[in-house]
This record gives C-alpha cells, sequence and structure tokens, in this order.
C-alpha cells in the first residue's frame, strides 16, 4: 500500500510510546476536547453521533494555539497542503499472495478454480497475486498470466495461448471438421464418430474420443482403423480405448491388469442388462472407479525406484482381490436372476439380448476365477506355475512365445508351422494347440512332403533345435539323401568336418531363405496379429495369409517358366 501511493511507513517500537510522542499527544488532546464536551449528550444512532464529533474536530482545527499563534487548519493550508501528491489513478486494491506449483495441465489451483499460465513452466513455483476481481500469476518477478477470477468451483479458465500447440490444434476442432476428417478414411469410421457426436448429451464432449480415434490412423493405417472401426459398431463400442484396444497386440500380461480386464467386462455386461431390465432383483454397484484406484496403486508400487516394497504390493492386490470378488458375486447373482425370469424383459429382441448376455457373464465368471486363483498363488504363496494359468481372458488359449535369443522380448499367441518346398510355396501350415518340441515336427514334415508331392526330398534342412539322431537316421531311413541340420554340441570331428561341407553350408542358406519367407507373410499378409477370435479364427486367419502368398509365388513361378525358352 505504501508503494502505491508512494509514500514511507516508519514503524514505531511496540509499547515505546516515547517515539511517537507527539502523535499520543494529538491522540489526548482530541481524546478530551471531543469527549469531554459529549460525556453528557445522549445519542440514538451512530449519524447523529459521527455528525456531533465532526463539528468539534472542525473546532479543534480551527482552534487557535496558543505556543504557536495559529491553528492547525491554517498551518496545514500554509505548510502541507503544497506538498502534498496527487493521488494514483487507480485506488489501492487489497491483494493475497500465495505460493503455487504448476501441473501436468498447465493450470495453477487458487481457491478451488483452475487457471492457465504459459505451457513452459510446468512444474515450476510461481506466485499468485489474489485480487476480489483479478488472479496474475508471477515467476521470477515477472508477470506471465493475467486473468479474472472465477467463482465458479473445479472449472477451468484458459488462454489459447498457454496451450502447446498439439491443444491449440485440438481447440480448433468442430464437429464438421471430425465428420469431413472421419469421412476422408472410411464410411465405417464416418458412422462412429457421427454416432459417438450423436450420443453425447453436448457434442463438444465426444471431442477427445473422436480426436483420439482419428489419431490412431497416423499409428496403424487408415485400413487398419476403418475395419476397427467397423468392429467397434458390431459391439456397440464408442470410446477411444475400445477402438485402441482393437487394434493393440495383447497387452504384457500381469495379476493386475487380467484382474481389470475381467471386471470391466462384467460390469459391463451387467450394466447393458440393467438398462434392459431396469432397477429389477440385485441392484448393480458399480466398482470401476475403486478397482482402476487399485490398478493405479499396484503400478505405483511396482515402478517405485529401489528395492520392491513386497508388503505394500500384497496389501494393493489384496485390496484389489477384494473388490473383485464382489464384482464376482454381483454378476453371478445376475446370472441367476436372469435364468430365474427375475430380471427379464416384455419385448422378444430384448430377452434375447438378455440371454447372449447371461451367456458372456457365464464364460467369464470362470476365467475372472482362475485368474484370482492364480493371482493368490503367485502374489502370497510365491508360485508362478499356478495350474491352469491364463494370459488373456480375451483369448483363453494364448501362449507364452519364447525367443530364446538376446534382445527378443517374449511374444504372446500360437506357434505356427510353415513348410516350403521351392519357388518358395508353401506346401503345409499347421497352428498348435500347444507348443510341441521342434524335434518332433521333423519325421511329420517329411511324411507330410511324401504325401502332398509323391516323393521323398531329396534335401531336409532345418535349425539346429530339429536335430536328434534318431531323427536324422529315420529321416536317411525314408530315403532323404541330404540331411542338413546342424548339432550345435557336437563334439565329434567328423561332424564338424561334415557341417563345414558346401553342401551342408549351401543347405543351411537354403533354410535361410525360408526363414525370410516367414517374415515376408507375416509382413505382407498380416500373421503378426490375427483379427479374429479364438483357436479356429487363428487357423482360418493363417490359413488365408498362406493362400494368399503362395497365389502370388505360384504366379511369378508361371511368369518365369513362361519367359524360358
Amino acid at each position: 500500500m505504501a508503494a502505491h501511493y508512494n509514500t514511507a511507513i516508519v514503524p514505531a517500537r511496540p509499547y515505546r510510546a516515547r517515539d511517537k510522542a507527539k502523535v499520543e499527544v494529538a491522540v489526548q488532546i482530541a481524546t478530551r476536547f471531543i469527549v469531554a464536551k459529549l460525556r453528557n449528550r445522549q445519542f440514538f444512532s451512530l449519524c447523529a453521533l459521527n455528525v456531533a464529533i465532526a463539528e468539534l474536530v472542525a473546532q479543534l482545527n480551527n482552534r487557535v494555539s496558543r505556543h504557536l499563534g495559529a491553528s492547525r487548519r491554517a498551518l496545514f493550508d500554509e505548510i502541507e497542503r503544497a506538498a502534498l501528491k496527487p493521488l494514483p489513478a487507480e485506488p489501492y486494491v487489497f491483494a493475497e499472495w500465495k505460493e503455487c506449483r504448476v501441473a501436468l495441465d498447465y493450470h495453477v489451483e487458487i481457491e478451488k478454480h483452475y487457471y492457465s499460465v504459459p505451457h513452459q513452466l510446468l512444474r515450476e513455483k510461481v506466485w499468485a497475486r489474489i485480487t476480489a476481481r483479478t488472479i496474475e500469476v508471477f515467476h521470477c518477478g515477472k508477470r506471465v498470466a493475467a486473468h479474472v477470477r472465477s467463482s465458479s468451483d473445479r472449472k477451468h479458465t484458459t488462454v489459447r495461448e498457454h496451450m502447446p500447440s498439439s491443444h491449440r490444434r485440438y481447440a480448433d476442432w468442430t464437429p464438421e471438421r471430425l465428420r469431413r476428417s472421419a469421412a476422408e478414411i472410411g464410411r465405417r469410421t464416418s458412422a462412429l464418430i457421427a454416432t459417438i457426436l450423436r450420443e453425447r448429451t453436448h457434442p463438444e464432449q465426444g471431442f477427445r474420443a473422436c480426436v483420439g480415434i482419428l489419431r490412431l490412423a497416423k499409428t496403424y493405417g487408415r485400413e487398419r482403423l476403418e475395419a476397427a472401426c467397423g468392429r467397434a459398431l458390431e459391439i456397440g463400442a464408442r470410446s477411444y480405448s475400445s477402438v485402441n484396444s482393437i487394434l493393440k497386440n495383447i497387452h504384457h500380461p500381469t495379476d493386475s491388469t487380467l484382474l481389470g480386464d475381467g471386471v470391466r467386462v462384467l460390469i459391463r455386461s451387467m450394466k447393458k442388462i440393467t438398462a434392459i431390465t431396469g432397477v429389477v432383483g440385485t441392484k448393480l454397484r458399480d466398482r470401476s472407479r475403486s478397482v482402476k484406484l487399485r490398478l493405479l496403486e499396484i503400478a505405483r508400487i511396482a515402478r517405485a525406484k529401489g528395492p520392491l516394497n513386497h508388503e505394500k504390493l500384497k496389501e494393493g492386490y489384496r485390496k484389489l482381490l477384494s473388490s473383485t470378488s464382489r464384482v464376482v458375486g454381483q454378476a453371478k447373482r445376475f446370472s441367476s436372476e436372469i435364468s430365474e425370469g427375475v430380471k427379464r424383459s416384455r419385448g422378444i429382441l430384448k430377452q434375447l439380448a438378455l440371454k447372449g448376455l447371461r451367456l458372456q457373464l457365464e464364460a467369464m465368471l470362470p476365467l475372472v476365477r482362475q485368474v484370482m486363483r492364480q493371482t493368490r498363488e503367485r502374489i502370497f504363496r510365491g508360485n508362478t506355475r499356478a495350474e491352469g494359468k491364463l494370459l488373456s481372458v480375451f483369448e483363453p488359449s494364448t501362449e507364452i512365445i519364447r525367443k530364446g535369443k538376446a534382445g527378443k522380448p517374449n511374444e504372446f499367441g500360437k506357434m505356427v508351422k510353415l513348410q516350403e518346398a521351392e519357388n518358395q510355396i508353401v506346401i503345409d501350415y499347421d497352428v498348435y494347440d500347444q507348443r510341441p518340441s521342434d524335434s518332433e515336427l521333423l519325421i511329420p514334415a517329411i511324411e507330410t512332403h511324401e504325401a502332398k508331392l509323391g516323393r521323398t526330398p531329396r534335401l531336409v534342412a532345418a535349425d539346429a533345435g530339429f536335430y536328434s539322431a534318431r531323427n536324422e537316421a529315420a529321416a536317411k531311413a525314408r530315403g532323404v539323401k541330404r540331411v542338413c541340420i546342424p548339432n550345435r554340441s557336437t563334439k565329434s570331428a567328423e561332424r564338424k568336418r561334415e557341417q563345414k561341407k558346401r553342401w551342408f553350408r549351401n543347405g543351411q542358406k537354403w533354410r535361410t531363405g525360408c526363414e525370410r519367407r516367414i517374415s515376408v507373410v507375416k509382413r505382407r499378409h498380416g500373421l503378426d496379429r490375427c483379427r479374429y477370435k479364438g483357436s479356429i479364427g487363428m487357423k482360418r486367419w493363417v490359413g488365408l495369409g498362406v493362400v494368399a502368398d503362395n497365389l502370388i509365388n505360384i504366379g511369378r513361378a508361371m511368369e518365369n517358366q513362361s519367359r524360358q525358352p
């Protein structure tokens, strides 16, 4: 305040009246002159009292002092009035100061409201000057933001210039622009975006989901996004996370994420049942939020630096299992009430939908219970090889595929065998329900070759995993002239010389070309991820890829033959 009015304030010491003797004497004189004259008068309002005091103050100021020979008013007009400065153009405004830290969304919280600052100040400490009408934010003594103060709780006041460029682009989106961008990708993408905007109370509430879905085209391509949007329309998915999960490969399984997946599916099915039947029988209690918080808590504990806190981890899993158990019990009651007719619908189509939802619950419940059992075994008993271990509640038959090579992470899916003949043509393929040993596949592959082509192969080449003395002897007994399978652990000098011969090295080079064929088929025909569900769907997907690749190679072989004289 003193700086605002360009004046100085010199405080006196406490309990030292002599530091301001003239002030104390002036107060004494005013008190005696005014209070003494008013002591016998009676007032019935503060207004009347103030009028009487003002009259006496005027008399006191106009009273001539004996030792100065002039009144206080005359001395003020003669000496002090000329030295007075004009008041500032703006009156002084009382302000509070508060130290804040900029949050990850480049906003600071002041009185339960969020005000933006430049996004470059993320996680920095700033000072906020708070007045009745304005909010000013300072960093290192420099004002970086100014806002009109808002009385709305838990709302945001954002200046567009404070946003990162990516957020400004998001702010420029409109429903028409979203529809145009979706139409450029495809018909099904356009239909999904239109459905999301139409089903929201306000179209702006669907902007985030729509923008996220459209940006998936950069990661997965337009064709895959168009197919995923078609699948989303079929299953009634209306969110970014649902479309993204359709496009993503299976996530690295952990017990917590598997429990979260199971709970999410069960609650989603029970919500659909409640929407059809209304509040009848068991009432749905949505535990999605509490389960999500447990998952985040477990993830934070697992990512914490330093040694893993096993007790906190066990406590987090204990709470997660408790919530999951309650959801499972609720889903079981929903299923039984649909069977008993407690939850039902008058419409035939809705009743059929209820039956389908009950089948979904009955299919998912044993999978979630199995995940709960294997979680208890691993977390509380230390057993990582629980019987019937699941890696995915959506594809229960998924297996761990260990590459056994440095820098090659584990993958999840099924083992596929591709058997190739000349001209890069695949003559046989198989998707194994359970991964067999490589050494068990050699002789059946030779038998398949004989059955398909009517003769025994002259050369058989495979990697070291297929080698065994019994396999080599059996292959030669069937008439194979060259068995080109390396034995890495041999100590025989004769065997080492055999593996260095030209025909053996050439056979291994041909085998390397076959390995390349696997890579080409995966990339060209999408065999890195199956888009169909279940084991039957996976076999169909691999078969379509093999047929498509064979058509290409047969065409090339026929073209090469036609060019020969």
